[in-house]
């Protein structure tokens, strides 16, 4: 990394450290992790600056994005927040869990999906010649205008969703969460908009929540051949999908919402 490239990312740095130092501070009192956070961050950007993957600074980013946000929610207020609090019964951690003031409480798992720009052309036109999309569904992608990389985000990005809700299932059924009845669990998957976008975790979201493709889901026949060729058997006790799309560079998200759904599918009413 040379110098013009440290001076960058020392900007970068100094400049979320201030942002998010500013909110823990305020919050001590309901999230003491705070500088657990800050420190974790710090420690990923100078791996970074060694030669470490950049992907693990975004995604500490992220996780600062998404305590940020839990703690600025007013609808319901929390009365506290813990950053990777134990969890009995389960080898891994759940990212956050939040108590509210009014009783409830509520873990958050947070997830970065940034796949690697890859050139899947071939696959792409394989897709096209094997009928692998619904009937009612076309995909226009240009070989010339990035289409082999942009169907690999695309895919790449529908596989780590369905990765990491059966991940967190397993969270949830190890710790017994899921007997829980005053317990909620999100699944907090983060983006940019550009390798993925938030439609497309609407159509997964709604297919977890449901059971069920959309008629419009343009991953619905490859999801439901890899879901059955697997024997994979979705428990769906992960009870909301949240997106958090902040660009990349930028010190804030632009979209936070925590219950991702699309539209009704008029061929399949909810």
């Amino acid at each position: 990394m040379n110098s013009d490239e440290i001076e960058i990312i020392e900007g970068y740095r100094a400049a979320v450290v201030k942002t998010f130092a500013e909110v823990y501070a305020a919050e001590a009192g309901r999230f003491p992790d705070g500088q657990r956070l800050l420190r974790r961050f710090n420690e990923v950007v100078e791996h970074a600056m060694a030669g470490s993957p950049l992907s693990a600074t975004s995604e500490a980013h992220n996780e600062m994005c998404v305590a940020r946000a839990l703690l600025l929610n007013t609808k319901p207020r929390l009365s506290s927040l813990a950053y990777e609090p134990a969890v009995p019964g389960c080898a891994k951690t759940i990212d956050f869990c939040a108590v509210s003031t009014e009783g409830p409480r509520m873990y958050v798992d947070v997830k970065t999906i940034s796949p690697v720009p890859t050139d899947r052309w071939k696959q792409f036109e394989e897709a096209q010649r094997e009928k692998w999309f619904p009937d009612n569904v076309h995909v226009g992608l240009f070989e010339d205008w990035m289409g082999g990389e942009t169907w690999h985000g695309w895919i790449a990005g529908r596989g780590r969703m369905l990765e990491y809700a059966l991940e967190l299932e397993k969270k949830i059924r190890e710790s017994g969460l899921n007997a829980r009845t005053d317990t909620s669990i999100i699944l907090a998957l983060c983006g940019t908009g550009f390798y993925w976008h938030e439609s497309q975790l609407e159509d997964f979201a709604d297919f977890y929540r449901r059971g069920l493709h959309r008629s419009d889901d343009t991953f619905a026949k490859m999801e439901a051949h890899f879901i059955d060729e697997r024997k994979i058997v979705l428990e769906r006790t992960v009870t909301s999908i949240a997106y958090m799309e902040r660009k990349t560079r930028a010190i804030l998200p632009e979209i936070m919402r925590w219950n991702v759904r699309g539209l009704a599918d008029p061929e399949r009413p909810f």
